[in-house]
């Protein structure tokens, strides 16, 4: 159970506020948010009877509260917005055994830009915890958009920069069937994306790079430990109008993963939608209906654990290489008022044995067989 509660608001210290004069406010937001966790023994059915299911349940529970306050200057223009302040960050840690409790103390400046085709924002921090240095970050964001472009028209650059130390859970824990207690080291994370989109034709290319030094994993035997992850991906997005009212949008990922553990993801990966949208009843009525595929490679997944609500590094079993098709529906009246109706894993149990199968979800639990499920949504918005 997670529970989040945030309160915002600003005051501008300026007599004259014009487009045109730079201006002071103070802002401060308040935030508290809460990680309740509570495993117990889950009853097998006769709806589970062919199922497997773990039979490590246990009594074990968490929480993990937090309350943050954060106090800022900021100047604002026309084009610009500079921002300083500090923050802290008051934690609560119970499991089984012991009770922790930690503080941050947070620097902090951001900066927000604007040009002609150009928008920017850069934000950097510095954490000290118990009067010694704990973690920064420094986040960049630069857009490029000139619609005169014939291939791109928008550019997205994201270079972030920043260390951590792991949270509490990771360092202390005692229940009925695991406990640790170590020092983690800090962990360095490097993250860097560059897109191209085309705004006209719906298409997107994207290259991502992210390095982690000391990322925690659970290993064969469900203990953290740490250990050096570099990702490498490539997506492209694209959407095609056969007819006004016929369209197939795809998205396609290409990624690889290198560690000193025995991590696995799927090297390939795809979703397919082909819907048709439209109007009907005198165009009062609109529509979006069709069916979705989602595809990816063989891999080695990691295992669920219940009793710690983990997931950890096993070698025995491999997921994928397997087509899950949908089917939707969802009808609009005004922008108030909508229903809509799915199908989820619809051939699920069709065909067999090429797509019928009922395939792994992750190891040892199977896929949830076909759906259907309906509902419909209203907005209280003008």
């Amino acid at each position: 159970k997670v529970m989040d509660i945030n309160f915002r608001h600003n005051y501008k210290i300026s007599k004259n506020i014009t487009d045109s004069t730079p201006y002071f406010q103070l802002s401060q937001k308040l935030s508290y948010h809460r990680t309740l966790q509570e495993i117990g023994l889950r009853n097998s059915t006769s709806y589970f009877k062919d199922y497997n299911y773990d039979s490590i349940t246990t009594l074990d529970s968490l929480k993990l509260e937090r309350l943050s306050h954060r106090f800022q200057l900021d100047r604002v223009s026309k084009k610009m917005k500079i921002s300083l302040g500090v923050a802290q960050n008051y934690y609560e840690y119970v499991g089984r055994s012991p009770f922790e409790v930690h503080l941050e103390n947070i620097a902090f400046t951001e900066v927000n830009w604007r040009g002609k085709n150009l928008t920017g924002r850069s934000y950097a921090e510095f954490m000290v915890s118990d009067g010694k240095y704990e973690s920064f970050e420094f986040k960049n964001k630069v857009t490029y958009r000139n619609l005169t472009l014939k291939v791109f028209q928008k550019f997205e650059v994201n270079a972030n920069l920043m260390t951590d130390l792991p949270e509490l859970y990771f360092n202390n824990y005692i229940g009925n069937h695991f406990e640790w207690s170590k020092v983690n080291q800090r962990n360095t994370i490097t993250q860097i994306d560059v897109a191209a989109i085309n705004v006209f034709s719906g298409t997107r290319v994207k290259l991502n790079f992210e390095s982690q030094s000391n990322a925690v994993i659970f290993d064969t035997n469900s203990l953290p430990t740490q250990t050096n992850i570099s990702l490498l991906g490539l997506s492209i997005d694209k959407r095609f109008n056969f007819k006004k009212w016929m369209y197939l949008t795809t998205n396609i990922h290409v990624q690889d993963l290198i560690s000193e553990s025995n991590i696995e993801i799927p090297n390939f990966v795809t979703y397919a939608k082909l819907h048709f949208k439209g109007r009907l009843i005198k165009k009062v009525l609109q529509f979006d209906a069709g069916l979705s595929v989602l595809y990816y490679t063989n891999f080695t997944p990691r295992a669920y654990n219940a009793s710690l609500d983990q997931f950890y590094i096993q070698s025995n079993q491999q997921v994928g290489n397997y087509p899950i098709i949908g089917f939707f529906a969802e009808f609009y009246i005004k922008k108030n008022f909508s229903f809509f109706t799915t199908i989820t894993h619809l051939n699920s149990g069709l065909f067999k044995p090429v797509f019928g199968k009922n395939s792994l979800a992750t190891t040892e639990y199977p896929l949830q067989d076909r759906a259907f499920k309906f509902g419909m949504k209203w907005r209280l918005f003008d």
